[in-house]
């Protein structure tokens, strides 16, 4: 086995297109991915973690992120929902987000256009339990967006257009913690 052919077995054909991607990785031991923190954010054993409070908090990525597929480890200590904005401008009166709601065993797809907030809630299939790590996982190109826990398809969602945009994580907490 030449050195070569390890290569082109490890890459593929040396004559093949390659799709361009970008991954964007952060084990939150410094947040320095990050660059708006609205709320509280502490980085704490290479996870962020959210402390108590009661108002909608973000944590926005400085990269110009639209379309993509962007995966988060979501822990919630008690009632509260927190998970991920796929898609949003920098103005925060135009996101998307999808979160993880324990309280009412949920999916919640939230999308505010020019500061109206619109919920829609999907029924989780099996119980979301405190305290227990979840995969909240959405691909997002162009208009549309799949969302899945734990690698099981839970919707198909219209997603707004941007040209430009960022990803982040959301977390809306009463009286608990949230861990990415």
């Amino acid at each position: 086995y030449s050195t070569a052919r390890r290569v082109r077995d490890a890459l593929g054909s040396f004559s093949s297109p390659k799709t361009t991607e970008i991954s964007l990785y952060d084990v939150f031991s410094s947040m320095g991915n990050f660059t708006s923190k609205v709320g509280t954010w502490t980085a704490s054993s290479n996870e962020a973690l959210v402390s108590t409070g009661t108002s909608t908090i973000a944590l926005d990525q400085a990269n110009n992120i639209s379309n993509g597929t962007n995966t988060v480890a979501v822990r919630i200590a008690t009632t509260t929902q927190a998970g991920v904005y796929f898609n949003a401008t920098t103005n925060a009166s135009n996101y998307q987000a999808v979160a993880i709601d324990i309280v009412n065993n949920q999916v919640h797809v939230i999308t505010t256009s020019t500061g109206t907030q619109a919920t829609s809630s999907i029924t989780f299939t099996g119980t979301f339990l405190a305290s227990t790590f979840y995969t909240l996982r959405v691909e997002n190109s162009g208009q549309t967006a799949v969302i899945y826990v734990d690698g099981v398809k839970q919707t198909d969602v219209s997603a707004m257009s941007f040209t430009t945009g960022v990803v982040g994580l959301y977390a809306s907490y009463g009286s608990g913690v949230t861990r990415f």
